[in-house]
């Protein structure tokens, strides 16, 4: 699994400085590469980013998803003089507890005993660590990133934060296959389990 946001942070001694805080609701997605898309969901958010600020923390968590996401935005400059900006954070989806995802599954069956069902979730939740997608709490799929976007000569504003979006953007992306590739082993995990009982 890879590092945590927190251990990242952690470990990050740039940051001396509290950013200013954003918290948006994109309402589907974490994300968009398209700054009119920010700017229907949110339009102080893409205020914010049109001005290509020094520093920016965004904290996004889409009502219709389980998703959660925080990156930290630095432009070295404004939207004439930029060229670069640097964007970490982490996305992350979550998953129902160990118990709930065990009944999606159906590893616990009828009539089986309360010792039989704790002994499958037990099963699940140890695999659930074996995949890296076991923290202290629910099941969790996790993508950390680095990014340093670099304007190429010649484009305008727009341009280059369509091209900032867009490399955050694929990190959703990322989350999401991470996410579907995890839950088709844990199916396929499930299914074994379920022929070797019968």
């Amino acid at each position: 699994m890879s590092q945590s946001w927190e251990a990242y942070l952690a470990g990050e001694e740039a940051i001396h400085e509290t950013p200013a805080l954003i918290e948006v609701d994109l309402k589907w997605s974490l994300w968009s590469s398209d700054i009119g898309f920010w700017e229907e969901r949110d339009p102080e958010a893409a205020k914010v980013l049109r001005a290509f600020p020094e520093k920016v923390e965004i904290h996004t968590a889409p009502r219709k998803e389980i998703r959660f996401g925080r990156v930290i935005m630095e432009f070295n400059g404004d939207q004439e003089t930029a060229t670069e900006c640097r964007a970490r954070g982490s996305f992350s989806e979550c998953w129902d507890e160990p118990q709930d995802l065990a009944d999606t599954l159906d590893l616990c069956e009828d009539g089986a005993t309360r010792d039989e069902d704790d002994g499958r979730v037990e099963a699940l939740t140890g695999f659930l660590v074996d995949l890296g997608f076991m923290g202290e709490g629910s099941p969790e799929v996790e993508v950390v990133f680095d990014l340093t976007v670099v304007r190429e000569p010649g484009t305008d504003s727009e341009a280059f934060l369509g091209s900032v979006l867009a490399a955050v953007d694929a990190k959703e992306d990322e989350l999401i296959k991470a996410s579907n590739e995890g839950f088709r082993k844990v199916e396929e995990w499930a299914k074994a389990r379920k022929v070797t009982a019968s």
